[in-house]
Parts: C-alpha cells; structure tokens; sequence
C-alpha cells in the first residue's frame, strides 16, 4: 500500500446514487452484475395516461420504452427548513441534489452541518438544464406576479437556475469552501470530479462534496427513433456492444464525498 502514501492521493469517504429502478448504488450494482435492465416497456394504455399523441405511439419508429424514476415529487421540505411554496417552486433536480449530498456525508460518517464548523467543504455541483422552472415554475409566476416579492423571485431564480446550483448547496447545508457550477453537456460529472480534487490537492479545501443531476420530467413517455440520431433504435444501450445503436434518456443523481488521502485515514 506504500504508493497510496503519495501527496497526490485522494480518497472518497461517502458516496450516494439514485437511478431507475435503483435506491441505492448497492441496487444499482446488483442490477449491473445480473445483466439486466432497466428500461421498461409501455402500454399503449399508459402511454395515453402520460398524454402521449396517438399519432406519435402508431408510427413504426415509436420505441415505447423508457426509464422511469420513481418519487420525482417526495421531499421532505421540512427537514431541510423549506416551507410548502418554496418547494413546490424548487427544481425536483436540487431537490434530489440536497437530499443525496446528505445521505454521501451520512455514508461518509459525517453530520454535515457539524462538520460545516470543522473544516471547510468544498462544493462542485452540476445538472441538467432546468426544464421544470420553464415548463412548470414560470407560468405559475407570471399569475401570481401581485403577491409575489422580489426577494422571493430571486429565491425561485437561484433553486431552478444551473448557474446557482453549486453555491446553492453549499448555502443551504452551511458550507464555506469553494463552490463552482460545472457544466460540461455529458461530462459534467466527470469534471466535477476533477475540478474537486485539484481544489483538494491545492489545499483551497479539506473535503470536497461533488453532486450532480439529471432528470428527465416527461415520465412514462417513448420517443421516436430517427436513423444516425443519438437516441437508440429498441430502447437500450449497449456500450461497447456490436449490437449498440444508439443512447437513452434516464434520470440519475450521485453524491460523493472526497478527502486527501493523508486525511482519510482519521477523521476530522
């Protein structure tokens, strides 16, 4: 183990996940190790209950097939100081963010707002475009202009917007460390990641939270396959499969906890 002693090492202490069909990243593994799926198929029944045109489900490219994610709409507000309008108007994305990055510092062995006064956390977090404020948020706004404050617009701006969402987390769990949005389209995870441990190796911070989205809103809906489209032709993805044709959309979240590796050893 002497090559873990080195000054560039890093260690991850907490990690958590949410996907389709998985709670957890232990069901996530097992789903993995089993070689199953888990796209689901659609009725034409379910697919009408979703609001999905008729038209669109009979054309023979329809792939009625998705990955659904459960529980879109459960949140404890309260639990994290939020009132009932404040959530309704709170991107489901930074819902699952919050939620995830305290269930990767309880992992981790930490009570995050404990540690808040310890050491300082840093923050890089990321998601996708925040289409529930445009589709969702916005219209309910604009009929509700009169009572509603300037301050309180701001609010709405800062839990929907991408630009907001790492500073935003690291408000509200009390964080003082650095905290960067990375948007990189389909890498942001990756250079969330990265950007965290060149802040952990620069000392600009002792532990580094990273945390990203994605969530896809219109549940229980296929898509039509378009040849050369990045969309897959049966609703799977086959990376690194002779038989691939193309991605899917899915929704996800994953949380880690990061530390040098000289500071995993023991704990703050």
């Amino acid at each position: 183990m002497e090559h873990l002693n080195r000054e560039d090492a890093l260690a991850i202490v907490g990690i958590d996940g949410r996907f389709p069909g998985c709670e957890n990243l232990d069901q996530l593994w097992e789903l993995i190790i089993s070689g199953k799926s888990a796209t689901v198929d659609y009725s034409r029944d379910a697919l009408l209950e979703a609001g999905e045109n008729p038209q669109l489900i009979d054309d023979k490219n329809y792939v009625a097939k998705g990955m659904p994610f459960a529980d879109i709409d459960a949140f404890d507000y309260k639990f994290f100081g939020f009132n009932e309008r404040q959530a309704r108007y709170m991107d489901p994305q930074n819902r699952l963010m919050l939620e995830s990055s305290w269930r990767a510092f309880e992992h981790a062995g930490y009570a995050p707002r404990q540690i808040a006064d310890r050491c300082s956390v840093g923050v890089f977090a990321g998601k996708n475009p925040p289409h529930y404020y445009h589709e969702n948020v916005i219209p309910h706004i604009m009929q509700d202009t009169q009572s509603t404050t300037l301050s309180q617009q701001l609010e709405v701006e800062t839990a929907n917007g991408c630009d907001f969402v790492g500073n935003w987390l690291a408000y509200k769990i009390g964080f003082t460390g650095p905290a960067l949005n990375i948007q990189t389209a389909c890498s942001t995870g990756l250079s969330a990641v990265a950007v965290a441990c060149q802040n952990l190796l620069t000392h600009y911070c002792d532990m580094a939270l990273v945390s990203v989205s994605g969530l896809i809103l219109n549940q229980g809906r296929g898509y039509l396959y378009q040849e050369n489209n990045i969309l897959s032709s049966d609703g799977y993805c086959r990376p690194l499969d002779a038989d691939a044709s193309g991605t899917l959309d899915g929704s996800g979240v994953v949380s880690l906890v990061l530390k040098r590796y000289e500071d995993g050893l023991f704990a703050f």
